[in-house]
């Protein structure tokens, strides 16, 4: 069924649902069967009279035929229909815009141009015209399909058979329908999809920017498709260019009615050849799976009719995806069809952190396919030989390879959290293992993202390999210290021309920096009582590297910064005590680093660790306020900031403009 809140949305579909309810009511006419026969019988000349026209021309030998012929007149004395509903008619064969007045015509001719396809038999001659014609005005498409959906078996194959043809013709002309200033290369992008071995291109679509295709000869098809898959789902799949393709499978009779969309899903055409594994180049099922998702998104975004809130809460979005997975992974190729999406999905929400529809609906997915207990080695292959040592830099896999391995291993990791969340005994794979694997031999997908927050959610999902370690914070060190060779040949990488060294050291300090989090927030007593082992372990370990002259700007700066804000949790939420004494050798390991200082102190006493707290007396209070407001009066003088914005605001909020302005000690 149709989603009413989301087609409430749309006002133009509410408008065409309105249309064509009014203009279907001509069916409830008695001489309504007559008229019908009449035009398709008119409808028959027509096409006969289209044959030889070029399709540019169409539209004008239309008009040239309506003009100069008569609509014959009804023959059925017991129910004769209207004259004027034969003027109706004729004008409303060249109306290009929908119209309420002619509505009822329009619904004749729908219904009469499929009884004329089927009437004359020559479908290769006569498709294209047809469909141009149904196609012009919605009222048309849905009396076009009920007509369809009224044919007996042989006719709906000849009529088949025709939109087959159709298709081909379609394919063979995909140039007509793009972007004039495209439209040279488009064979080239043609190409290029052919040579795609990747199926998730089918979601990437970067392949496609800018060939955005519409054919409206294909309007109709989504329409019909909906209603009769098994027949129309493989001539949708012929038509061969995504874009023109995409086009039918966004058809709102389609995207607005989940039942259809798997019924749809069920029924497409597998997309992996059975005999070898490879993509064979099918793309139906994986716009459907998308289409999927993108319903479920939909409703989870705010009604702009109701204050903005939400269509549906977080549980009722639950119930939806669950179906999703069990339809997908009931077809032959649905395991892997699942995970390459689950991998979209780890980049869709790498680039959207934020947004919390879209953080629900992976998380639930997640769920859902752990309630299916597929076998992690379906999703992650695990390396087969010795883990590589450590102290020797090891040639990388391509980039491509890299991020499909580090995309599986992030949804191996959240869908083993999962089932052990579910109550799963299973053996635990060695994940981190694989973790620390990839790391080394594929660096790539590790570096660090423009304006990436420290200890961000992929950070976090890593975290959980040493949080359920016995001892986390030894078994994050280890990690660390075996990265040795890539960070002390990152400080020189301008040498080895390979950024990417910088990745494993500050890549493994994220993850140290989740950890903390982890344990600071856990239920679990035993593993917050780890998060005062943990922060000295990634303290120490990041200490050389947040106050190095080269590395104290950026990633790593915010490694330090992140780490000061999280000390006074560790000292207060019953982990066990890293005591005052600590915390003050800690800012004097800092040394002479006046903006790490400044910047400590500001996230210590923003997060409860006072001033006052740490000095101990009025005297060193007094003193470390002084250093504070002299280093910020400092930096004001130069002119070249190194503090962040947030950090001078903090200061000049907390304390009055007068104490920023005292002789510099």
């Amino acid at each position: 069924m149709i989603e009413p809140r989301l087609r409430a949305q749309n006002a133009y579909l509410v408008e065409m649902d309105r249309r064509i309810g009014l203009a279907k009511r001509v069916t409830e006419q008695q001489w309504y069967p007559s008229a019908r026969a009449a035009v398709a019988a008119y409808l028959v000349g027509l096409l006969e009279a289209l044959v030889e026209v070029p399709k540019n021309d169409v539209s004008h030998a239309v008009q040239m035929y309506s003009d100069a012929t008569e609509v014959p007149t009804s023959s059925n004395a017991d129910a004769p229909w209207p004259f004027e509903f034969a003027a109706q008619v004729r004008l409303a064969l060249s109306e290009h815009q929908e119209s309420e007045v002619l509505g009822p015509a329009h619904w004749v001719i729908g219904m009469g141009l499929m009884d004329a396809l089927v009437r004359r038999q020559r479908g290769a001659d006569d498709v294209w015209n047809v469909a141009h014609l149904a196609s012009a005005i919605d009222v048309r498409i849905f009396a076009f399909n009920e007509a369809f959906q009224e044919l007996d078996e042989s006719p709906m194959r000849f009529v088949v058979e025709a939109i087959g043809v159709l298709a081909s013709w379609e394919r063979e002309h995909a140039a007509r329908y793009a972007p004039r200033e495209r439209r040279d290369g488009l064979p080239a992008a043609l190409a290029a999809w052919a040579n795609e071995t990747d199926f998730g291109a089918i979601w990437d679509m970067r392949a496609w920017a800018g060939f955005d295709m519409y054919s409206d000869e294909l309007g109709f098809l989504g329409v019909m498709c909906a209603e009769r898959s098994a027949e129309l789902l493989p001539v949708v799949e012929s038509i061969g260019v995504p874009p023109l393709l995409e086009s039918v499978l966004q058809s709102p009779s389609i995207t607005m009615d989940m039942d259809r969309i798997l019924a749809l899903l069920d029924r497409a055409p597998p997309l992996l050849d059975p005999t070898t594994g490879r993509w064979n180049h099918k793309v139906a099922a994986g716009y459907l799976l998308k289409v999927a998702f993108e319903y479920v998104l939909n409703l989870g975004r705010p009604d702009r009719s109701n204050e903005d809130r939400p269509h549906a809460q977080e549980q009722e979005l639950r119930a939806l995806i669950g179906p999703i997975v069990t339809h997908t992974l009931d077809r032959t190729d649905g395991v892997p069809m699942l995970v390459r999406w689950l991998r979209h999905l780890v980049w869709r929400v790498g680039n959207h952190p934020d947004d919390e529809v879209l953080n629900n609906v992976f998380d639930a997915t997640l769920d859902a396919l752990a309630g299916s207990s597929q076998p992690l080695g379906d999703i992650y292959v695990f390396p087969t030989s010795a883990a590589l040592a450590a102290g020797a830099l090891v040639p990388q896999l391509a980039e491509t390879e890299a991020e499909l391995l580090y995309q599986n291993l992030i949804v191996a990791i959240m869908l083993r959290e999962k089932q052990l969340e579910a109550g799963s005994s299973s053996t635990i794979p060695a994940l981190r293992n694989a973790f620390r694997d990839l790391l080394r031999r594929g660096r790539h997908p590790f570096l660090n993202s423009y304006n990436e927050r420290v200890g961000s959610w992929r950070y976090s999902v890593f975290a959980t390999l040493y949080a359920s370690e016995t001892e986390p914070a030894t078994t994050w060190k280890d990690d660390f210290d075996a990265f040795a060779l890539e960070r002390r040949a990152s400080l020189h990488w301008s040498y080895t021309d390979d950024r990417t060294l910088t990745a494993p050291g500050l890549f493994l300090a994220g993850v140290g920096v989740a950890l903390l989090d982890q344990c600071i927030m856990a239920d679990d007593p035993h593993l917050r009582a780890k998060a005062s082992p943990v922060w000295t372990e990634v303290f120490n370990a990041t200490l050389p590297y947040f106050t190095h002259w080269t590395l104290d700007q950026g990633p790593w700066r915010s490694v330090g910064t992140s780490l000061f804000a999280r000390l006074p949790a560790c000292t207060t939420s019953g982990n066990a005590s890293l005591g005052l004494s600590l915390v003050r050798e800690s800012l004097k390991q800092v040394g002479g680093d006046e903006t790490m200082f400044v910047t400590a102190m500001a996230n210590l006493d923003n997060n409860g660790m006072t001033i006052a707290t740490l000095a101990g007396d009025s005297t060193v209070e007094a003193a470390t306020i002084a250093r504070i407001a002299s280093f910020l009066r400092w930096e004001a003088s130069t002119g070249n900031r190194n503090l962040s914005d947030a950090v001078v605001q903090y200061w000049e909020n907390k304390w009055p403009p007068d104490a920023l302005q005292a002789p510099i000690i």
